[in-house]
């Protein structure tokens, strides 16, 4: 439970909290999402920059964080991310109008998804990752079959006015 006199405290900077520093980023940071095991998280940016981090072990500070790997491919902003549910891709969605799967084990692109019109705003995998979901900023959402890449349904998004 979370009482007012710690909330005191935190913006007092009294309590101490354990911190390291990282440098990543070249931009601003856009979206941040956990690994399903909790063990890798991923940023996004508006330096194009995918950076993937783990969790390591320190005798003095018991968790820290490393970077595990820096993608860059992207010549837009990424605004999402998604992974898979075994955790073994990662899928983002940028202002470049593309969506890229990045294998986290071989460290690599594995393919570059394009369809969207304009800005990809957000990506989504089915529960069995057979399929990954795209909307973009042109009201359409993407259904793309993970075992061949091709793009299966397009569902056009129409605004309705009440």
């Amino acid at each position: 439970r979370f009482d007012n006199s710690q909330k005191k405290n935190i913006l007092n900077n009294e309590i101490k909290i354990p911190s390291f520093v990282l440098h990543t980023h070249q931009g601003q940071v856009n979206i941040i999402r956990w690994s399903l095991d909790g063990s890798l998280f991923a940023s996004g940016g508006d330096d194009g920059f995918l950076i993937i981090y783990e969790k390591v072990k320190n005798p003095i500070q018991k968790t820290m964080w490393r970077i595990f790997q820096t993608f860059r491919s992207h010549t837009g902003d990424i605004v999402d991310l998604a992974w898979t549910p075994n955790n073994s891709f990662l899928a983002s969605a940028s202002l470049d109008n593309n969506i890229l799967i990045w294998s986290l084990d071989s460290k690599s692109l594995i393919i570059k998804l394009s369809g969207h019109s304009t800005w990809v705003k957000g990506v989504s995998w089915d529960s069995t990752g057979k399929f990954l979901a795209s909307h973009g900023a042109d009201h359409k959402i993407f259904l793309w079959d993970t075992n061949s890449w091709q793009l299966t349904k397009i569902i056009n998004l129409e605004k309705k006015f009440i």
